[in-house]
């Protein structure tokens, strides 16, 4: 005789202690199987307390509290919901009680979380408000809930004190790792190291080769076409007129150049130069040019940019030009957005060290970081110290 199947069980997840009239709120953050966000635009959530975990009152109209709550608007928390009681709501007999919540999309219905809670009370009675319009006060720890692969869903507790504010960082590392460094234990700052430039950008492009000027934007060839504001080649631009080149940068920045190139006229021939110049100013490149190299450096302040250019012009008109450039902006030293309350930001870290901050007759001026005393810095001069003795190993 086959074995009889016994109904499931439904285990309620244990929640906190709530205390009797006081307000609450804590979210419910709602992921994929994978740990991604589960965008819950169009959905909605039921929540209702009572004392029994099931009855047979089938329009909840003696439960305790029953509400309805709609996700987060914020596009960065499209997957949370905030569970908001009053404390009139909770003006109840203390003791033990279940509370669900379910997911209604349409006329669709998904428990997503069955928990039990014991309702305390205290001396204080007056704090109670019975106007129904609360603003959040007390915030309860988050509860993430993820479905497993059958579909059921499991509750985990995230470990924090309060509802986690904007600018908390959970987990953070570099690529590659020695990008980053990590201050303090229990580390609670953290630090990026970028030897680089602060942006960098290519750009592939053809353009009519005729007397018509031809402009191509820098934004475009850069994340979300938006170059960051401090960087002079926001909103600029490079304009191609023939065999005419200018470059329109947010100011005028002194330039050195070189431009080689293979011609053929009709036989192959060989050009090159240098130069020096104001960025405002035009540049010629050779015409009937099979493959030219441009290279520029451009420098003002504490900006440079290096752009690094091959091209092909052919020999008549009514062609296209052919360029391929990799641009590079370095800036170690001014911040990438001005603080209003903090005029020389420009030219102190936050601990008051002092850098250059401005043009000083040669590139880089004379820079004066933080003292840097990590035990790859302390072998590091060790090593050099010994070196400049004479001192070699063994």
């Amino acid at each position: 005789m086959a074995k009889k199947r016994q109904p499931a069980k439904i285990e309620p997840y244990e929640f906190d202690d709530l205390h009797r009239g006081t307000s609450y709120c804590f979210p419910i953050i709602v992921n994929k199987s994978d740990g991604t966000p589960y965008d819950l635009t169009g959905y909605s959530a039921i929540f209702t307390l009572k004392k029994m975990q099931s009855d047979f009152d089938y329009d909840d109209d003696r439960a305790l509290i029953t509400k309805e709550f709609t996700p987060c608007t914020d596009p960065e928390r499209l997957n949370r919901i905030d569970i908001v009681l009053t404390s009139k709501e909770l003006w109840l007999e203390p003791g033990q009680y279940y509370f669900d919540i379910v997911l209604m999309h349409g006329y669709a219905s998904k428990r997503i979380l069955l928990a039990t809670t014991n309702l305390v009370g205290g001396p204080t009675n007056h704090n109670v408000r019975h106007e129904q319009k609360q603003d959040d006060f007390f915030m309860m720890d988050p509860l993430e809930i993820t479905p497993k692969d059958d579909g059921k869903f499991v509750v985990v507790q995230v470990p924090l004190i309060t509802d986690p504010p904007d600018n908390l960082v959970e987990t953070a590392s570099g690529d590659p790792d020695y990008i980053y460094e990590p201050i303090g234990d229990p580390v609670r700052d953290i630090r990026y190291r970028v030897y680089g430039p602060r942006l960098s950008l290519m750009m592939t492009f053809k353009v009519a080769h005729d007397h018509t000027p031809h402009r191509v934007r820098f934004d475009e060839f850069f994340l979300r076409e938006n170059i960051p504001a401090p960087c002079p080649l926001k909103d600029g631009h490079i304009e191609i007129n023939n065999r005419k080149v200018t470059l329109k940068l947010a100011k005028e920045m002194d330039m050195v150049w070189t431009n080689t190139c293979i011609q053929h006229n009709p036989e192959i021939t060989y050009d090159g130069g240098h130069g020096e110049q104001k960025s405002t100013e035009p540049l010629y490149m050779g015409d009937r040019t099979d493959s030219g190299h441009l290279y520029i450096h451009l420098q003002r302040d504490n900006d440079q940019i290096s752009f690094d250019a091959h091209h092909f012009i052919p020999d008549d008109h009514y062609g296209f030009e052919l360029w391929m450039i990799r641009i590079d902006w370095f800036n170690w030293i001014d911040p990438y957005e001005p603080d209003p309350e903090r005029p020389d930001v420009t030219t102190h870290y936050p601990d008051g060290c002092p850098v250059a901050d401005t043009w000083e007759g040669y590139w880089p001026p004379e820079i004066h970081y933080t003292q840097d005393d990590t035990q790859y810095a302390k072998d590091k001069k060790r090593a050099r110290t010994c070196a400049e003795r004479g001192v070699t190993n063994g």
